[in-house]
């Protein structure tokens, strides 16, 4: 569940099916911390699934509007999109601070 999520993501161009592919993954590693079955790993797991519900949806919204003011999915389109923008659009630019969230990054949910 972990590598099918992150495979098909890499594999993908549309911006909401990637966002999808990366739910499945991120559910592969609450699935490991409720497996694990310890106080720590179900309590971990359960810290894990709130943040992501939080930060996915802020990212599935900005995207949403992205693609409701644009009509375009593929991400080499919107790439390409972007670049030519002379001021980035309020969506793209709120998608930034929960994009943060993957690596870990201090002041994130993911820094626990």
């Amino acid at each position: 569940m972990i590598f099918y999520g992150i495979v098909y993501a890499l594999l993908e161009n549309d911006m909401r099916r990637i966002l999808a592919y990366s739910i499945v993954n991120q559910v592969g590693f609450m699935v490991v911390g409720i497996g694990i079955g310890t106080e720590m790993a179900l309590n971990g797991a359960a810290a894990h699934a709130f943040a992501h519900i939080i930060y996915k949806a802020l990212l599935l919204m900005s995207a949403g509007s992205v693609l409701y003011r644009t009509g375009r999915r593929s991400a080499p389109i919107l790439a390409a999109y972007f670049r030519q923008c002379r001021s980035p659009p309020c969506a793209a630019s709120s998608g930034h601070w929960p994009s943060l969230r993957f690596p870990g990054l201090p002041a994130s949910s993911a820094n626990r």
